[in-house]
Order: C-alpha cells, then sequence, then structure tokens
C-alpha cells in the first residue's frame, strides 16, 4: 500500500466532512465526471439543485483546507 502524498491526505480528511448530499454530488461530478443531468436523475433532485450543491460543497471543501493551513487557488 503507498503513502499518500500529504496534499491527499488532507483533501481526503476535508471531503470526509461533507455531508452525504453534498458528498454524492462531489463523487458523482468530480470522481465520475457525470453532467449535472445525469446527476439530477440519478439522485431525483433539479439540475439546479446539483449546481447549487456542486458550489456549496466546493465553499466547504475551501474553508476546510484553509483551516489545514492550505491555500486551495495555489498551484500545486
Amino acid at each position: 500500500m503507498r503513502a499518500l502524498p500529504e496534499h491527499e491526505t488532507r483533501l481526503k480528511q476535508a471531503l470526509s466532512t461533507l455531508q452525504s448530499p453534498l458528498l454524492a454530488v462531489v463523487d458523482l461530478r468530480f470522481l465520475h465526471d457525470a453532467s449535472y443531468q445525469s446527476i439530477a436523475e440519478q439522485l431525483g433532485i433539479t439540475q439546479v439543485n446539483v449546481r447549487k450543491r456542486a458550489e456549496l460543497a466546493r465553499r466547504h471543501l475551501v474553508l476546510a483546507l484553509q483551516r489545514q493551513g492550505i491555500d486551495p487557488s495555489a498551484e500545486p
């Protein structure tokens, strides 16, 4: 089993703080590259709701990473 780079570990920690509805959208959109329409159909919500959840999750992750001393806008 390989050791995770520190930034991956911190991102996983930040992701673990998301509530289930937000995590579901992040998982489908950014890890499985699903469209907003597909996510809406799978979750039984509107596309507008999917976009709102994705934005809320992004904001939450930015704050969680900043609390860990990471600047999410910095180049890797």
